[in-house]
């Protein structure tokens, strides 16, 4: 798809019509992550954490917002 580099490289803007399961997974066999920016699946925008990084995140989460107050469910569902 068409693309826009930012940040010096380090951010890649692609406009595609891959599911976002497709460019996702190409992402991740090359260390990359994809956050859906406009359409695509809207219960999932961001892109799934590996196990260690979703335990660091709940974590934080918990220390910053014990009662869960701030943006429940907002970046992941269950969370």
């Amino acid at each position: 798809g068409e693309t826009l580099i930012d940040w010096g490289g380090a951010q890649r803007w692609l406009v595609s019509d891959a599911p976002a399961d497709t460019v996702r997974a190409a992402l991740d066999a090359v260390g990359g992550h994809a956050t859906l920016f406009r359409h695509g699946d809207r219960d999932q925008p961001f892109h799934p954490l590996g196990p260690g990084v979703a335990a660091l995140h709940r974590r934080l989460k918990q220390a910053f917002d014990p009662d869960g107050l701030l943006n429940p469910r907002r970046m992941y569902p269950d969370w």
